[in-house]
C-alpha cells in the first residue's frame, strides 16, 4: 500500500475532541432528565449538536479526498441534513 492510500491517524488533539463530543449527549440528556437548569441543557445539547455536525463534516471531506468530487458532493448534500433533522427529531 503506498503512502497516499493510508489514511492518516487522527491527532491527540482530534481525539481528545471526538471524545469530548461523544460525551457531550449522554452528560445532556443526564441533565435533562435530573431537572438541571433549561439553559444549561440548552447550551450543552448544542454544544453536542454543533459537535455532531463537524464530525459528519470532517469524515465528508475525508471520504472525498478519497473518492473524488462527485461523492463528496452527494454526501454533502445527504448527510449535511442530519444535524436539522436531529433536531426535529429530539
Amino acid at each position: 500500500m503506498d503512502d497516499a492510500a493510508r489514511p492518516t491517524p487522527l491527532s491527540p488533539m482530534r481525539i481528545t475532541l471526538l471524545a469530548g463530543i461523544a460525551a457531550l449527549s449522554p452528560v445532556t440528556a443526564v441533565l435533562h432528565y435530573t431537572g438541571a437548569a433549561d439553559l444549561t441543557v440548552f447550551v450543552l445539547g448544542a454544544l453536542a449538536l454543533a459537535g455532531l455536525a463537524w464530525v459528519v463534516s470532517i469524515a465528508t471531506e475525508s471520504i472525498g479526498e478519497r473518492f473524488g468530487p462527485a461523492v463528496t458532493g452527494v454526501l454533502q448534500s445527504t448527510l449535511g441534513n442530519l444535524p436539522e433533522l436531529f433536531v426535529v427529531l429530539f
